[in-house]
């Protein structure tokens, strides 16, 4: 089997190190053409330090050359949150094929456009949602696919984490807080299961008297 050539642009999203070491692990499927460093960005990240241990002996490159190579293949875009999405958009329009992690930016608009040029291109646009390849979910997914539990009119998740006050002003960067950062992935195995909601309604709460939106809540409302 031909392996995919790919390079990883960026190393400040707090998955980036998973993204290198699996690669890395997996030289069946991966040729890894290098690694952009992108810690010179001034936008919110969820750690100051990043660690270099997993992109050890790895070719070091610019932006620029990786948007200049003619064979890489298909992208890691591991920049911050904020920075994903024009990174993303560049990497499509060179032609590079795309693994964009979550949750894929706050404006709309913007996320239509990567996806609509990835689509036009012929790219494939994968998104870091852990739970699409997890086997237990895709296990729950078979069972509704299949009627193994009937009709599922009802679904209730919940996730939580503890973390300390930095992680707290990083989420405080976003709108909708901790639903933005940690609830899309729920969001996302909800909308894979039932489709698309009729309506969506927020309840964006905070725990504490600094204003960031930690306890979050949303309500997918479906025909039945």
């Amino acid at each position: 089997m031909k392996r995919l050539k790919v390079a990883q642009l960026g190393i400040t999203h707090e998955h980036a190190s998973g993204k290198i070491e699996v690669a890395r692990r997996r030289t069946d499927y991966f040729e890894l053409a290098g690694v952009v460093d992108d810690t010179a960005s001034h936008t919110p990240r969820q750690s100051s330090a990043v660690n270099y241990k997993p992109y050890e002996g790895l070719k070091w490159m610019t932006e620029e050359e990786l948007l200049s190579s003619t064979d890489v293949e298909a992208v890691f875009v591991e920049k911050t949150n904020a920075d994903q999405p024009e990174a993303a958009l560049r990497c499509a329009e060179r032609g590079f094929h795309v693994h964009f992690d979550k949750p894929g930016g706050q404006d709309m608009a913007q996320f239509e456009k990567i996806v609509e040029r990835c689509r036009s291109k012929n790219l494939v646009l994968q998104m870091g949602y852990m739970y699409r390849m997890n086997p237990a979910l895709t296990l729950c997914r078979q069972a509704v696919r299949e009627g193994w539990l009937g009709d599922v009119f009802e679904i209730d998740m919940t996730m939580n984490r503890f973390d300390n006050d930095r992680y707290r002003s990083y989420i405080a960067t976003f709108k909708g807080g901790a639903m933005y950062n940690l609830g899309c992935h729920l969001i996302d195995f909800a909308v894979t299961l039932l489709g698309r909601p009729q309506r969506v309604t927020p309840f964006l709460k905070c725990t504490r008297d600094d204003g960031v939106e930690d306890n979050t809540l949303v309500v997918l409302a479906y025909p039945r």
